[in-house]
Formats: structure tokens, C-alpha cells, sequence
């Protein structure tokens, strides 16, 4: 039997791929043909509020959650400035972000997988002050 691997230690580094045989049934996941499963998106899960720190990004959703992720996960909200940051648009039906000035689009899918940038590598993060 070949052991699984472990998402939460791989959530710092990497996306984490998760097979479909991982996913109960009785979850809303459903299989690509590239071997990854997504969540499904609901009505719920469309974008309320942003709130960025120097640190962080914070995704208010109408379902009442909020998302909040290291902002290292996205280099180009990183290096950006706080007027940058500021502006940003919804879009994808509500179910995406969109920030012009650093042509970034972050998606409600992606920031409730867990998904950092994919060209993201490991060890290649700087802190804001840096």
C-alpha cells in the first residue's frame, strides 16, 4: 500500500494535488481530466469585501466566511503598492478578483483550495519590508 502524503505539511510549499480516490463522495468535489479535483463553485462563494495588509489578503464572501491568506502567495500583490493594492475589481461573475494596476486575477476556487501563484516556487518568498 503506497502511504498518502500529508496536505497540511504540503500547503506551505506547493499546491496541494489531490486525487479523486481522496475525495469522499459526499463532498461537492468533482474530477478533471488532468487527474485534480475542484471544489464546485455555489452561489455563496461569490466575493462581498477585500481587505489587504501588508501581510495578508482577506476575502469577505456573501455567504458570510472570510479567506485569509499569506499575501507571499501572490508576488505581484506583494511588490505592489498600497494604492495598487486598493484597486481592485470583482469580477468572473463575482466569483473572481481583479487588481489592473499589477494584472493579477485571483479567483474564490483557488483562495478556498488553498492555491498559492502557480509559478510560486519554494523559498523564493520575501517578506513586504524586504
Amino acid at each position: 500500500m503506497i502511504p498518502k502524503r500529508d496536505p497540511i505539511l504540503e500547503l506551505g510549499t506547493r499546491p496541494v494535488a489531490c486525487d479523486v480516490s481522496d475525495a469522499s463522495e459526499d463532498h461537492d468535489r468533482y474530477p478533471y481530466g488532468d487527474g485534480m479535483t475542484r471544489l464546485e463553485i455555489r452561489p455563496g462563494e461569490q466575493v462581498r469585501d477585500v481587505h489587504l495588509t501588508a501581510y495578508t489578503l482577506s476575502v469577505d464572501l456573501l455567504d458570510g466566511r472570510t479567506i485569509t491568506v499569506p499575501l507571499v502567495w501572490y508576488p505581484r500583490l506583494l511588490h505592489a503598492t498600497p494604492e495598487e493594492r486598493a484597486n481592485w475589481q470583482i469580477c468572473g461573475g463575482g466569483y473572481g478578483i481583479h487588481w489592473p494596476d499589477v494584472d493579477e486575477d485571483l479567483s474564490t476556487e483557488g483562495l478556498l483550495r488553498g492555491a498559492p501563484a502557480p509559478n510560486l516556487e519554494p523559498g523564493t518568498c520575501q517578506r513586504a519590508n524586504a
